[in-house]
Order: C-alpha cells, then structure tokens, then sequence
C-alpha cells in the first residue's frame, strides 16, 4: 500500500467517515460466509488510500476462487459503500469506494 502519509492532514469528518468505511468492510467480512478471515481495519492513509481493511491471505495459497468466494469478495468490498450510505447518509457517500472493486 505504501508508506505512511504524515503529510495528509485528515480532518475528524473525513477520519470518521474514513473509519465508517473500513469498518462497513470488516463487519461484512465477520458475517459473508466464505469471506476471507478479517486481519486488521486500519485509516492511517497510505499511497493513494485514506484507510484500508486487510484480510488473512488463505493457507492453502489458492490461485483460483469459486463462485460463493467471489461473491463473498463482492460483498465485502461493497461494505464500505453500504456503510457509508447506511450511517453518513446516500447523499455523502465518498469516492472512496472507486477502488474498492
């Protein structure tokens, strides 16, 4: 993800919907059957992302993912977007969800 970005001044708005985001992230991996194991939730920014949600790469080191695995990842990254029209409002849903799929 790149190095931490000390130099991006976030303002408590733009932490707490950063945080309302990654956390949309982490609730829907804890209840998507087949979504990989949660690691951490984070939003200290790095390269071009204001916070990120890290998953437990699988131990088996697969390459390919079936149908309820892919479906589960859809649903983990519309987390974030969900969470922010859920609790900030569908009006103020922020572009960070682009580059969550």
């Amino acid at each position: 993800m790149g190095i931490e970005r000390k130099s991006l001044s976030m303002d408590e708005k733009e932490r707490l919907h950063t945080a309302i985001h990654e956390a949309g992230h982490a609730l829907a991996a804890y209840y998507t059957p087949d979504a990989m194991e949660l690691y951490k939730a984070s939003i200290v920014s790095r390269g071009g992302s204001l916070g990120a949600t890290y998953f437990v790469p699988s131990e088996d080191g697969e390459t390919s993912m079936n149908k309820s695995k892919t479906i589960a990842m859809v649903d983990v990254a519309m987390g974030g977007h969900i969470a922010e029209k859920l609790i900030i409002g569908s009006k103020k849903i922020s572009s960070g969800c682009l580059s969550d799929l």
